[in-house]
């Protein structure tokens, strides 16, 4: 299993798989990719990809 999980949808949110919880919600996501490039993370990051409020809060932005 991959240790991100993109919600590439509307929400353009970022989960890591290793914290989600029920709020998460990832099986509903349609629109998603798996991966465990940090690399390939932190440039979505960087281009208002935002992480998920429950499982990756310290890059939730709001």
């Amino acid at each position: 299993m991959k240790k991100y999980i993109i919600n590439h949808g509307s929400g353009k949110e970022i989960h890591r798989r290793d914290y989600r919880t029920a709020n998460c919600q990832l099986d509903e996501i349609i629109n998603k990719e798996g991966t465990d490039d940090y690399n390939y993370v932190y440039r979505l990051l960087q281009k208002s990809y935002n992480g998920c409020y429950w499982c990756y809060r310290s890059q939730h932005t709001g």
